[in-house]
């Protein structure tokens, strides 16, 4: 990169910069720390050279005692590591080494949790992880290790036990949010309300990351064009909706009120979702019990012929005992 004559831009302690000529770095230069009473950085010094396009964080500054051709050395960090570098020759102004730079993104720590938005290295894509994340209902991954060397760059290890684990570069992975105010969430029960799927119910199966139509719903019966979002419901029931398709699916309550009915030696007694029945015989009391799940639609006459019969039993039972003493 060439500059002007005057251009060369001013760095201070703190400030970013991005490499854009390595051949400026210094690798073997251990008495720079001494000579300039740096010796916190001696043991980080990765005798190495910069990378170029990479990002350092500028953290001392100190001059060549023997050769002042270089101007100002700088002390560069990165990883946990120490570099030393030039800034270009110091009679070419627009001879330089680094270049000013955004920080990159937040420090990566073991446990923290993000989510991927790209995916730099090899093995496999972005959409494959993203797959995986789904099948597994995993809205983030989580830093196994921050610093992993491959081909010549620190990469960030990052996954879980239920999808695995894989390299992104740090600039792959952006924090995760907790999303309280979703307005939906797996497992929802819903209804369309625009669209081919307009008045279809279904459930909310999956959840995609950055998207435009971010749940998955697997319909009750299959709808026109309907696929199987991706493999994770039956062929032609699912599809991809936002929050403008769907709203929330109320359960109609078929419970009859609470109450108690009475029939000579039997009693039932309606309490929110349970029917109990109770025989009285033998001057004892014998209980069945038929419990209804918020999704059942209530049958009131099956209910009591349930719960009558447990009742049954246990009076049945109760018999069996005496006639064994």
């Amino acid at each position: 990169m060439k500059l002007t004559q005057g251009t060369k831009p001013e760095f201070k302690i703190g400030d970013w910069i991005e490499i854009v000529n390595c051949l400026y770095s210094l690798t073997g230069y251990d008495d720079f720390f001494k000579e300039n009473g740096l010796e916190q950085f001696a043991g980080k010094f990765a005798h190495e050279s910069t990378i170029n396009n990479e990002k350092y964080k500028i953290v001392a500054t100190g001059e060549h005692f023997e050769s002042n051709l270089h101007g100002t050395i700088y002390v560069l960090e990165k990883d946990d590591k120490i570099y030393l570098m030039y800034n270009g020759y110091i009679d070419y102004p627009g001879d330089i080494g680094f270049v000013p730079a955004e920080p990159p993104n937040p420090e990566f720590k073991i446990g923290d949790k993000f989510v991927p938005i790209s995916k730099s290295t090899n093995g496999c894509t972005l959409e494959q992880v993203q797959d995986k994340m789904q099948i597994q209902e995993c809205e983030y991954l989580t830093i196994k290790s921050p610093n992993v060397p491959w081909k010549g760059k620190n990469v960030v290890e990052a996954g879980n036990k239920s999808c695995g684990y894989w390299y992104f570069l740090k600039s792959d992975l952006r924090p995760y949010e907790l999303k309280e105010d979703l307005e939906f969430k797996v497992g929802d029960r819903v209804i369309g309300i625009q669209n081919a799927f307009a008045g279809e119910t279904g459930t909310i199966i999956a959840y995609s990351f950055d998207c435009d139509l971010p749940y998955g719903i697997r319909w009750d019966k299959p709808i026109p064009q309907g696929h199987s979002l991706d493999g994770l419901c039956e062929l032609g029931c699912g599809w991809w909706v936002s929050d403008e398709h769907i709203k929330h699916l109320k359960l109609q309550d078929h419970r009859p009120k609470n109450r108690t009915e009475i029939d000579t030696q039997v009693k039932y007694v309606f309490c929110e979702n349970v029917i109990t029945c109770v025989i009285t015989e033998h001057e004892k009391e014998f209980t069945g019990i038929k419990e209804y799940s918020p999704c059942d639609k209530w049958d009131e006459e099956t209910g009591k012929k349930i719960a009558y019969l447990r009742a049954e039993i246990a009076k049945n039972i109760w018999k069996l005992k005496q006639l064994c003493e």
